[in-house]
């Protein structure tokens, strides 16, 4: 089911899921891109364990876009986040693409309220991926 958020001036369609906070941007420098909203999922500012990462899982369209090549999880409204938490949202992340057949695709974490340090670039090491700070401040998941 899609629809219009009112309030978005931009327009991004919303696929609407059990959560209703997951968001397709039909154009992102260039690519299309997913946005899920991680602090209306798992309702808490500060994220630390492994199972509150795995409720991304249910929010996700059971229904994947296979045309997407970035998906974004959006930390807006958390105050920490645990490498325990960002690592296994990074594997529910990675999960989710390898179904849209997109394993290359890019993992976008989207307003951490966390720096980057030794052990967030060990994660992404560990997923085959390298952690590149984008401009803007979002961290980027590429695949190695």
């Amino acid at each position: 089911q899609q629809g219009r958020k009112a309030d978005d001036p931009d327009h991004r369609h919303a696929i609407v899921s059990r959560y209703n906070c997951v968001y397709f941007y039909p154009n992102v420098n260039g690519r299309s891109m997913k946005d899920v909203r991680v602090f209306d999922i798992v309702g808490r500012p500060v994220l630390t364990s492994r199972q509150s990462a795995r409720q991304i899982e249910m929010a996700l369209p059971r229904e994947p876009q296979t045309d997407d090549n970035r998906l974004c999880l959006d930390f807006s409204g958390t105050h920490g986040v645990s490498p325990s938490f960002m690592d296994e949202a990074l594997r529910v992340a990675e999960e989710y693409i390898g179904n849209c057949n997109e394993r290359n695709a890019t993992v976008v974490f989207a307003h951490l309220p966390t720096r980057t340090s030794s052990s967030h670039h060990a994660i992404a090491k560990a997923h085959g991926r390298t952690l590149v700070v984008a401009d803007n401040g979002d961290w980027e998941f590429r695949k190695i």
